[in-house]
């Protein structure tokens, strides 16, 4: 059964124990940096971690909720009162590198929300990249995409994509 609280307006909070799976995983494997990948609400999630650590090397999301305030407002939802916001750390995201992928025709996660993202990150931004799905939904056409982007480099010589 599905704990409450991972389903409710705090499911991104504190009490979510990433950051020390993380470290046991680095001790037991030696791990010096991470990639951290999110599909939907595990989007915030890698950011979050992303914005907490200073060993991520990247973060890759697909249909990624970057930004669940954001996200409530689009779609007239009630504010997640309790969660975590990764644009509260837009300082932090700025300086490491990432990859979002959008599907265009995903109406769970819009597209048309990145572009708030991606200002909120200022013109300091390192490294942020969006690709652009056409006909990809929040639920379909995800394994043809990330097996093509998950492999292929971040192209970081022109910030601010």
């Amino acid at each position: 059964m599905c704990d409450v609280h991972k389903r409710s307006p705090q499911r991104v909070d504190r009490r979510i124990s990433l950051d020390q799976a993380l470290d046991r995983l680095k001790q037991r494997y030696g791990n010096q940096d991470f990639e951290l990948i999110g599909y939907s609400g595990g989007a915030a999630l890698a950011l979050l971690l992303a914005a907490r650590r200073d060993d991520t090397a990247q973060v890759q999301t697909l249909a990624g909720n970057l930004s669940p305030r954001l996200w409530a407002n689009a779609l007239g939802l009630s504010p997640l009162h309790g969660s975590l916001e990764p644009l509260d750390q837009a300082p932090k995201l700025a300086r490491v590198a990432q990859r979002h992928l959008l599907g265009q025709a995903d109406r769970s996660v819009p597209a048309s929300l990145y572009p708030t993202y991606r200002q909120a990150l200022g013109t300091k931004a390192v490294c942020v990249q969006s690709v652009s799905l056409p006909g990809v939904t929040h639920d379909q056409g995800w394994l043809e995409a990330w097996q093509y982007w998950r492999d292929q480099p971040l192209s970081c010589a022109s910030p601010g994509n």
